[in-house]
């Protein structure tokens, strides 16, 4: 079998981040292609509900409760998926936070330590601890969900911009190192993401600007080329694109999914 039958669908995937947010409707979407889903998050109550929804749509979703942060979550989850049907196929790094919205003078050391811990270093460790398996496989998948902010910063992010940065750096050596063994490894990187935590960075924005949320919110949808935000469907899109066993000649690459605010 080579490695254009042996695709995406009917093998398993493993979401970061999964209960919540963009992790939960990338579930959803690669659950409903015929993926095995395997959901990592903190919350047993989030990611039960979640298996339920999917389950009910008859799609197959498996629950892995811990956090990014602990090895042992991310070596247990990859192990899970390995064991799926099909096996591990596609790892999607979602999980990330947001870091603090402040200017570099007011930005402690554990604000910093933090977003990195959780959006670089967590990533590094998924990769570290599924890179043996999807080596075996001969043909897998790699996908980091990073952010516009790492090119097109916005005051006050200085944590958050520089961990989304880091990770096309991080992607493109383990798309060099990974290439010859038949795993891409790319970016998507949305911008304007709908969702509550767009929401969130809207109101931290316009704290610290001094300015209404409505108004911030129209400053940056103004920067767009389509004059628009991005949906989970826009981001899922390109997953998908990228999971596909056809495109094994795209790796290194950094997408993004910003409504044309950037075009590098």
């Amino acid at each position: 079998m080579n490695g254009d039958q042996r695709g995406a669908p009917q093998s398993a995937v493993l979401i970061t981040g999964a209960a919540r947010g963009l992790g939960a409707d990338l579930s959803r979407g690669l659950a409903s292609t015929g993926h095995t889903v395997v959901g990592l998050a903190r919350s047993a109550d989030a990611l039960a509900e979640l298996e339920a929804e999917i389950s009910a749509a008859g799609g197959s979703f498996i629950s892995v409760v811990g956090d990014v942060r602990d090895t042992a979550a991310l070596e247990k989850a990859v192990e899970t998926a390995g064991s799926a049907p099909g096996g591990l196929y596609g790892v999607i790094a979602n999980a990330g936070i947001a870091g603090p919205t402040a200017p570099v003078q007011d930005v402690t050391d554990d604000e910093w330590n933090e977003t990195f811990d959780i959006n670089v270093t967590s990533v590094f460790r998924l990769c570290r601890a599924a890179a043996p398996t999807l080596i075996a496989r001969g043909n897998g998948r790699i996908v980091i969900i990073g952010s516009v902010t790492g090119k097109r910063p916005l005051a006050g992010r200085s944590p958050y911009a520089a961990s989304k940065l880091a990770l096309v750096g991080l992607a493109r050596t383990l798309a060099a190192e990974l290439g010859p063994e038949g795993t891409t490894v790319n970016v998507v990187s949305p911008w304007l993401l709908d969702g509550p935590r767009f929401d969130r960075v809207v109101s931290a924005q316009a704290e610290l600007l001094g300015s209404p949320d409505a108004d911030v919110r129209a400053e940056m949808v103004s920067g767009t080329a389509t004059r628009s935000t991005v949906s989970p469907d826009d981001v899922l899109a390109s997953v998908e694109y990228l999971l596909d066993p056809r495109n094994r000649n795209i790796t290194g690459q950094d997408i993004n999914v910003s409504a044309g605010a950037v075009m590098y």
